[in-house]
C-alpha cells in the first residue's frame, strides 16, 4: 500500500538533474505512484520561471485557492519538464494537495513529456 497519492505536496530530497547523486530538499508534487515498488514520479515545485527555457510549467500563486492548498510560502510554478523517481525513504513528510493534478496530468499527456507518456 501506498502512503503517498497522486496529488500530494511533499517534502523531499529531489535530485539536481545534472548529477542525480545530489539532491536539494524542496516541495514536489506527486503525478503518479508505481504500486509494484512504491516509487513516487514526482514533479518539482520552484520560484523560478522555466517556460522561456521550453520548459513545460504551471504557475501557482501563494494566495490563490490552490496556492494555500498546496501549502506554498510563494509565488511558484510546478516544471512538469522536470520530474523525478522518487522512493519513499526520500519523502520527507507531506505538506499539502494540489487540487489541480488532472490539469497537470492532461498537460504531461498534452506535451508527451516521459515518463508519463502512458498516463
Amino acid at each position: 500500500m501506498t502512503k503517498f497519492l497522486p496529488g500530494d505536496v511533499i517534502l523531499l530530497k529531489f535530485p539536481f538533474q545534472e548529477d542525480r547523486s545530489k539532491f536539494k530538499q524542496r516541495p514536489g508534487v506527486v503525478i503518479d505512484v508505481s504500486d509494484q515498488d512504491s516509487k513516487y514520479f514526482v514533479a518539482q515545485i520552484t520560484k523560478t520561471d522555466h517556460r522561456a527555457k521550453g520548459r513545460v510549467c504551471k504557475g501557482i500563486l501563494r494566495d490563490s485557492d490552490t496556492g494555500k492548498k498546496m501549502k506554498i510560502k510563494v509565488n511558484s510554478f510546478i516544471n512538469l519538464s522536470n520530474t523525478s523517481e522518487i522512493h519513499e525513504i526520500d519523502i520527507i513528510q507531506k505538506i499539502g494537495y494540489c487540487n489541480i493534478i488532472d490539469e497537470l496530468v492532461e498537460m504531461i499527456k498534452t506535451n508527451k513529456i516521459y515518463p508519463f507518456e502512458e498516463l
